[in-house]
């Protein structure tokens, strides 16, 4: 007899909704699971739940800016904000990342894409320098969307002068 329940949506047995959900439903092997939580956990969404983490850990580091610098380097710093588009439309939501297009010490920096505006001012904005540009966007269950060729693949490019406090720079982005 299989311990595993295969589900695409329904009741499990008690009574606990299922619908939405697609995946295995297997018998926990977690052993402090808190009172009135079924002891089962959904394999299919482990996936979409560690992308969402790694995505989140992602743009945590780089709002810190602590990628590239060493203690007490400085950088001339300028606040880049713009809008970015995908076939005409505002993303919805996503990060931006500038990494350096070169081995130099000057840190990463980025932002999250929020009703297709972001805004790259932690720490004073980007050090001046040239970056390749890393565009990801998600529908709402965490699946990307944009083509690699904006991220994994980019051939974006952004160079920051110095001399400016603030510039704007929109990103339209097509199949």
């Amino acid at each position: 007899m299989s311990t595993h329940q295969h589900f695409s949506g329904g009741t499990r047995e008690g009574g606990t909704s299922l619908s939405g959900a697609k995946g295995v439903v297997r018998p926990s092997t977690t052993p402090f699971v808190p009172q009135g939580v079924p002891p089962y956990r959904i394999e299919g969404m482990r996936r979409s739940v560690s992308l969402a983490l790694l995505t989140g850990c992602v743009a945590a580091a780089v709002a810190l800016n602590g990628c590239g610098a060493k203690r007490g380097e400085e950088f001339e710093r300028v606040v880049v904000s713009g809008a970015v588009t995908y076939n005409g439309k505002p993303i919805p939501k996503g990060t931006i990342r500038f990494t350096p297009a070169t081995t130099s010490p000057v840190p990463m920096a980025g932002a999250v894409i929020a009703d297709g505006k972001y805004r790259v001012d932690a720490g004073g904005g980007a050090a001046v320098g040239t970056y390749k540009v890393q565009i990801e966007a998600y529908d709402d269950v965490m699946r990307p969307y944009v083509p690699e060729k904006y991220n994994v693949k980019t051939q974006l490019e952004i160079t920051i002068q110095p001399g400016s406090r603030e510039i704007t720079k929109d990103f339209e982005l097509t199949d």
